[in-house]
């Protein structure tokens, strides 16, 4: 997938879970900008990585091209 793709599928992945203005998320310009914010009642670190364990995430050392 190319990285237009990627982003392409990740903005309709934000729209699907309600965000109706997408525009905050990225800039064509610059590229793809993240945010960190975290609620007061958030998983800690050690508590979150559990959960993707637990959700059948994986660890990606490197892209495979």
């Amino acid at each position: 997938m190319t990285e237009e793709g990627l982003f392409k599928d990740f903005i309709g992945n934000i729209v699907e879970l309600g965000y109706e203005q997408t525009r905050d998320f990225y800039n064509l310009e610059f590229g793809y900008q993240h945010f960190y914010y975290r609620l007061a009642d958030s998983l800690t670190r050690a508590e979150f990585k559990q959960m993707l364990t637990e959700n059948k995430f994986e660890l990606i050392d490197k892209w495979e091209e």
